[in-house]
């Protein structure tokens, strides 16, 4: 996915906001990709939501605790510079600096994959049906001790949702 900045009319004229968009679809036009994309800032809150809820909570400690397989006296060292580098994440995550969120969100994240469906009410619109992140080592979710993962449209909604406020 690329950003672009997209272009609709308000009342005043014309107004920009940010978008992931298919780059094929950028470049190539919507009849090769189907116009797959969603809303930059809305997006970027479900991750941090998932990353803050799943991966950095408290029982982050527990986990890398599990992982690190070092000798008895360097154990506390590597957990120490571990939890360091997750209260850096999370100062990261709910700060504001686009910078530091990018740069955390690059060591914890391997790869997102995204599964768009047909929005049943705007004709080239398309919306997210669920999807996958891929952390990276050690990072795991508590759940499912995998890797991986998995939100649905439902944890889009509710993202936005709690972005929006009462």
């Amino acid at each position: 996915m690329t950003i672009d900045n997209h272009r609709h009319s308000v009342l005043a004229g014309v107004a920009y906001y940010p978008r992931l968009i298919c780059p094929t679809a950028h470049v190539r036009g919507t009849s090769v990709c189907g116009y797959r994309s969603v809303s930059h800032p809305k997006f970027l809150r479900l991750i941090l939501d998932l990353m803050l809820a799943r991966v950095l909570d408290d029982q982050i400690e527990a986990r890398l605790r599990a992982h690190l397989q070092p000798t008895r006296e360097s154990l506390d060292e590597h957990l120490a510079e571990a939890m360091a580098r997750v209260a850096r994440y999370r100062i990261a995550f709910l700060g504001s600096d686009p910078g530091l969120i990018r740069d955390a969100l690059q060591q914890l994240i391997e790869r997102i994959e995204i599964r768009f469906g047909r929005h049943p009410h705007i004709k080239r619109a398309s919306k997210i049906l669920a999807g996958t992140v891929q952390l990276r080592k050690p990072f795991v979710d508590l759940s499912t001790h995998k890797a991986t993962l998995q939100f649905t449209r439902e944890d889009f909604d509710r993202s936005v949702a709690k972005s929006r406020g009462p």
